[in-house]
């Protein structure tokens, strides 16, 4: 598509308020045949033909536009006899102070060199091919003087050049889209700030893997200075950038006035590349062979010899140009483009560090932590460093504690805490250490007789050993047994306990570890477990054989009465004296019928049948009392 660029508008007014517009443009199109145009808020478009277009030579042309109001803006549109009518462009405001013929900012930013030399011994290198670093060094000076950050802020050249991605430009030279995509990411930090610079008076230009007689490279420059300078070159990151390529001023213009500057990316040709040149003009026209490209920075504007010019900030030191500045036609014959930068709105620094490193309290599986507080920070960064294998992760938090429950049990962390804005992160505090709690054991228990087993259940991570405390069903300490973990048992058994006696039992672990006793958090892991053991079976103390006469000693028949009662309370919880009523005897007493029926209840209440009823003066025989026995030991 054709394209054009207005190089001046001008109006003169009349009594009647409106105005005669002389436009002059360029277009490299030579089938130019008519402009067609309007000022708004008019609707109708107006026509100029070939006859009412002036051409002023070297691809310059010139028309009038008649009766324009004040406030009015031209849109203009071209036909060529090989495209038709192409693309309105918006070209000029004719009252708006922002298209004043000339615009020189008050501020003139630091004018960088390309040179590399040593201030100390005055040696000279050579040139480092590195516009595009001195063109974004001077295009942050500008952006944070309007920031009122301050002026002639030397941002470091050597650090734009060398700060590059793995997979960016490796050799001198450098791509823009790739510089401006790394000041986005990490921003640039102050020429003061690299300590090369102040110990070693080099004038912050390097080459980037040429080693000058120094002995260090741009790319050496960062790499050595990279983890103490990024905090501080964060608070001068750009927001975002554009590529710009048409012909139209007013847009140029607009973003010279909103962002300070316009970077302007051009091919050097042989003929206007003049260092000892004292105006600094560069020609419209480019005539020898092709040089190298070349950014520079665009400050304003203004009209020489009757030719519209860009003013630009060079890097080729103060003592080149017009003090270090050079103009630039707005039409150029050689290939250009623009880029739009939009600068970063953080702060001028990162935070301060927080005022004190993380220290931790325990909890099961965790660790409860807090840190000092940092003036200046957004947030804080916490780094949870494992002790055994340095494996890392890092949590953002908005406050100063956190509570983690994630972490292994039983296993050293080392915690370090740094705070973070939008400029970056501040230092990190020294570390401490803490090893967290060994896991409380979940238990389980049985009962076997008189004897109590408590299982360990679920382990994970480190720990010594485990303690079970036994308790009285009260709460009163008993007793407790251990478990360690070097002997790969996972049970205790505590054996000859009282029968029908309930206790308690909780379990916690212990990890030994740097000289100190560390054990579990939780306390919740109580069981209780009741000895339920069925009393001995019960024996006569000799033999009753039918058809043979026998005794019972009052010993047996007392020690029969104890055996029913403790059936009792093993299969009903306590024996009722009320309702089974059975008295002991005293030696020299018989076995009546009464004494004989109070026992044969006392059994037949547990479900034990087959026992008869004897009346008074009943023989009792040697089956009889051996059926008491056989029915006491039959109940389970």
């Amino acid at each position: 598509m054709t394209q054009i660029l207005v190089d001046e508008c001008y109006s003169t007014f009349n009594s009647s308020s409106n105005s005669t517009m002389t436009v002059i443009y360029y277009t490299t199109n030579p089938g130019l045949l008519s402009v067609r145009f309007a000022a708004t808020p008019v609707n109708a478009y107006q026509q100029v033909d070939n006859v009412g277009i002036s051409m002023l030579g070297n691809n310059k042309y010139s028309f009038e536009v008649n009766n324009i109001i004040p406030s009015a803006y031209i849109n203009i549109a071209i036909n060529s006899n090989d495209e038709g009518w192409t693309s309105y462009y918006t070209i000029y405001a004719i009252d708006d102070p922002n298209y004043v013929s000339e615009y020189i900012p008050s501020y003139i930013p630091y004018i960088r060199d390309q040179e590399v030399w040593n201030k100390s011994t005055w040696n000279y290198y050579g040139q480092a091919r590195s516009c595009v670093a001195c063109a974004l060094s001077t295009m942050k000076d500008i952006h944070e003087y309007k920031e009122g950050k301050g002026n002639q802020i030397q941002y470091s050249v050597g650090w734009i050049y060398g700060n590059r991605e793995s997979d960016d430009l490796q050799s001198e030279g450098m791509i823009t889209s790739e510089a401006l995509d790394k000041l986005m990411l990490d921003g640039v930090p102050q020429y003061l700030n690299l300590s090369e610079n102040i110990y070693y008076k080099f004038s912050d230009n390097y080459f980037y893997t040429i080693t000058n007689p120094n002995g260090i490279t741009a790319k050496q420059l960062v790499e050595n200075n990279y983890n103490n300078t990024i905090a501080l070159a964060r608070g001068q990151r750009i927001a975002s950038y554009s590529t710009y390529s048409n012909w139209e001023v007013s847009t140029i213009k607009n973003r010279i006035i909103q962002d300070g500057c316009v970077l302007l990316e051009f091919i050097l040709y042989k003929n206007p590349l003049n260092y000892n040149n004292t105006t600094g003009i560069f020609t419209e026209y480019a005539t020898g062979t092709y040089s190298d490209g070349h950014l520079i920075t665009i400050i304003g504007w203004k009209k020489i010899n009757s030719i519209n010019y860009w003013v630009c900030a060079n890097s080729w030191g103060n003592w080149n140009g017009d003090n270090g500045l050079y103009y630039i036609p707005f039409f150029i014959s050689y290939p250009r483009q623009y880029y739009f930068v939009t600068d970063g709105n953080y702060p001028s620094s990162v935070p301060t560090v927080p005022s004190s490193a993380p220290t931790a309290t325990r909890l099961e599986g965790g660790l409860n932590i807090s840190w000092g507080f940092s003036t200046g920070q957004d947030g804080y960064k916490l780094k949870v460093r494992r002790g055994y294998d340095s494996n890392t992760n890092i949590y953002t938090i908005p406050g100063t504690t956190a509570s983690l429950y994630s972490l292994q049990y039983g296993v050293t962390y080392f915690l370090s805490v740094c705070a973070y804005n939008s400029s970056g992160d501040s230092a990190y505090t020294s570390e401490n250490q803490i090893t967290t709690s060994p896991k409380t054991p979940t238990i389980s228990g049985t009962t076997t007789g008189t004897s109590a087993t408590i299982n360990i259940l679920s382990m994970s991570g480190n720990w010594t050993e485990v303690v079970v405390n036994r308790y009285a069903n009260s709460g009163s300490f008993i007793d407790s047994k251990t478990i360690t973990y070097s002997s790969g048992l996972t049970s205790t058994t505590w054996t000859g306990l009282s029968n029908r006696v309930t206790y308690k039992f909780q379990a916690y672990s212990r990890l030994y570890v740097y000289s100190t006793w560390i054990n579990s958090i939780n306390n919740s892991n109580i069981i209780y477990l009741t000895i339920q053991s069925r009393p001995a079976l019960f024996y006569w103390d000799n033999s009753k054989v039918s058809g043979n006469t026998f005794d019972i000693k009052a010993s047996e028949w007392n020690r029969l009465i104890q055996n029913i009662k403790d059936i009792h309370t093993y299969k009903l919880g306590s024996y009722n004296s009320s309702s089974y009523p059975m008295n002991n005897v005293s030696t020299g007493q018989q076995v009546y019928a009464s004494r004989f029926n109070e026992v044969r209840y006392a059994i037949g209440s547990l479900n034990a049948t087959g026992i008869a009823t004897k009346l008074s003066g009943d023989i009792i025989y040697a089956d009889d009392i051996n059926t008491l026995s056989t029915k006491l030991n039959e109940i389970a």
